[in-house]
């Protein structure tokens, strides 16, 4: 299966013993880190990340600082008599080379809170806005699709909303996680894609469904995590289910073999995100949450996280709306090097009237399914440049989301010959939907194709891009419909 990693084959609680290193030559030092990665080390600094509430670190050899990041406050520190705590993140100080184990343990509590968001897919506002608003809880789970499309940008862009956070902030990979070289970055800044964690009377199992499917060898390892003494969570990005009557789910086969495992009733909470919704029920006794609105486009209802409290009784959930900036969606701005113009959707629509371009068209996703298709209204990429003194051949166009996600287009795309026209049809910026402007509309304006026969399929994508561009980096026809379209930009000989 592309890309998948089973990080953690064993039967502990948390296991991990990872080894990353910032400096050239092999540290000469031995260090073992149980509940955490390492992140950096040299010879007198080593940095880890906690991936559970417990970590414990052996280390011989070594003389300088340990900062262990994504910590709880109130943690218990034993091993190590000189240390500070800084929001999450704790500074040991080791004044000699003897060999150490050092505990760092949160205190068990029988009554808690913590919260679970998904699926901010880059818009990190909503989610600094939504971290600013959780108050007096122990840790936050991330249910994946952390970023818009794995880029190592976008991964900077939401560990500063991470990093800063003053709790712990547990993770799991979503499918826009792991393309192109995302689960490597994953894995190096924020730890396995497979692991658990003991917390109180709760043993949490974090699950890989990133390629939104699943292997019995998966099934088998989550048997392995099960602790019969303890509630078992289920943490995972895609559900086997979808209660709003689509299909955002696992494949088939992978559908029915999770459900199966879950009626054996060894697992009593379900977990989940990748549908941009809020839903919670209980199924054979066991309780099921998706909690899918932290930022990206909704399938229904609001942008929200969900509060979670723990008392004698079990969990309850609740759903809390996130107060959500206003994105201006009603102009883009169209540039090159020396030229920019800021262009208001009611103009767009002026010119639309005057110069539009309409069609029914639908494009092929990367699993080979076809989505979006509708009847689409909108100006001609080409038409919008000319304000800007339009593109050359050696040109390359940049067009860049709200949420920072960004596709670049070669000339033909948008002074398509016969060959492309016959291809991809005309390239436009959709300013309407089934005849829905974009107040009532989700996901525009919109960088849309519209072939002659009304499917911009992966073979078109293929056939249609450009060196470096498009399907020569993510083989999806979807990936190059861009919406929320906030800037298009001429790069002047490509550079």
């Amino acid at each position: 299966m592309k890309g998948k990693k089973l990080t953690l084959m064993v039967a502990t609680v948390v296991l991990v013993s990872l080894f990353t290193s910032g400096c050239t030559e092999d540290p000469e030092y031995a260090l073992d880190v149980v509940g955490g990665i390492v992140l950096e080390e040299s010879h007198d600094q080593i940095r880890i990340r906690s991936i559970s509430p417990n970590t414990e670190i052996v280390v011989q050899g070594f003389q300088g600082n340990i900062e262990v990041t994504n910590s709880h406050l109130d943690s218990t520190i034993e091993g190590v008599n000189e240390y500070t705590i800084d929001t999450s993140i704790i500074h040991l100080e080791i004044p000699d080379k003897k060999e150490r184990t050092i505990t760092i343990d949160a205190p068990e509590k029988t009554e808690f809170n913590f919260a679970v968001i998904g699926d901010t897919q880059g818009m990190n506002n909503i989610f600094q806005i939504a971290v600013d608003d959780m108050e007096g809880i122990e840790f936050l789970i991330h249910t994946g699709d952390l970023t818009p499309h794995s880029r190592q940008n976008e991964y900077d862009a939401v560990m500063e909303v991470i990093d800063n956070a003053e709790f712990p902030v547990y993770t799991t990979i979503g499918n826009h996680d792991n393309r192109f070289d995302g689960t490597e970055i994953y894995e190096r800044i924020l730890g396995p894609t497979e692991y658990s964690f003991v917390y109180s009377e709760y043993n949490f199992i974090f699950l890989d469904t990133s390629e939104l499917s699943l292997t019995e060898n998966q099934i088998g390892w989550i048997d392995t995590q099960v602790l019969e003494d303890k509630q078992n969570v289920i943490v995972t990005h895609s559900p086997y289910y979808d209660p709003f009557g689509g299909d955002h789910t696992l494949d088939p086969a992978s559908d029915e073999m999770l459900e199966q495992y879950l009626s054996e009733g060894r697992i009593d909470v379900f977990m989940a995100g990748h549908i941009h919704a809020y839903h919670q029920d209980v199924s054979q006794n066991m309780q099921r949450l998706i909690t899918g609105g932290g930022g990206g486009s909704l399938v229904k209802g609001v942008h929200h996280y969900t509060h979670v409290t723990v008392d004698s009784t079990g969990m309850s959930f609740e759903k809390v709306p996130i107060d959500t900036p206003e994105q201006n969606i009603y102009s883009i701005t169209v540039r090159c090097r020396t030229q920019s113009e800021e262009i208001t959707y009611e103009r767009l629509l002026q010119i639309m009237s005057q110069d539009g371009v309409s069609g029914v068209s639908s494009f092929q996703n990367q699993f080979g399914n076809q989505r979006g298709e509708a009847y689409y209204s909108g100006i001609r990429i080409s038409t919008l440049l000319e304000a800007v003194g339009g593109m050359s051949e050696d040109d390359t166009l940049m067009i860049e989301s709200i949420d920072g996600h960004t596709q670049e287009f070669g000339y033909l795309n948008v002074y398509p010959d016969g060959y492309f026209l016959s291809e991809q049809g005309e390239f436009i910026l959709a300013l309407t939907y089934n005849n829905q402007t974009i107040d009532e509309w989700r996901d525009g304006p919109r960088a849309v194709f519209i072939p002659a026969d009304g499917y911009y399929d992966n073979q078109n994508c293929e056939n249609t891009s450009y060196e470096g561009q498009g399907w020569n980096l993510y083989e999806s026809a979807g990936a190059r419909w861009v919406k929320y379209v906030k800037t298009i930009t001429v790069v002047r000989g490509g550079a």
